[in-house]
């Protein structure tokens, strides 16, 4: 638990896109806590992702 930014441990990651190494399927990942999840669409329309509609 140390070893996690503030920040992350808070839940104010700092998300940016990415693609799953093993089947390509979108995510977003933190990048100071390298915290992968699958990208839902709340987290899109939140977040502000330019085309989240179509995603």
């Amino acid at each position: 638990m140390m070893g996690i930014p503030l920040r992350c441990r808070l839940g104010w990651h700092a998300w940016f896109d990415d693609s799953d190494a093993e089947d390509g399927a979108p995510v977003i990942v933190c990048a100071r806590c390298r915290k992968t999840v699958a990208k839902p669409y709340e987290i899109m329309t939140r977040v502000g992702w330019v085309g989240h509609q179509n995603s």
